[in-house]
């Protein structure tokens, strides 16, 4: 069991919408593997900042399997983000944050 580390992680969006699931999902997303299966336990996602322009989403949890990336997925987004460039395995705990600049139109 170790922390894993996200020094080198890469974040990319997939489908569509991607500032919309940034904004409104984050809070309540969770985080599976490529064939959509849970791959966490004791998860936590914590809005730690929420400035006019800045949000900061906190995640810690453990993972219940291994693999070199993952997803933050939320049922009612329309695009799941994907985190790579990583390496953990069952029983590892994790703690990212994710800021969110937002823009407005």
């Amino acid at each position: 069991m170790a922390m894993v580390d996200f020094t080198n992680a890469k974040i990319t969006p997939t489908g569509e919408n991607p500032a919309k699931y940034a904004y409104m999902n984050m809070r309540s997303s969770v985080l599976l593997d490529a064939s959509n299966n849970f791959i966490v336990t004791n998860s936590s996602v914590t809005q730690t900042k929420n400035d006019p322009k800045l949000m900061v989403f906190s995640y810690a949890g453990t993972f219940t399997t291994s693999g070199t990336e993952f997803y933050i997925w939320n049922a009612s987004a329309s695009s799941r983000w994907k985190v790579s460039n990583i390496s953990f395995s069952s029983g590892d705990t994790y703690s990212f944050q994710i800021p969110t600049t937002l823009t407005c139109l």
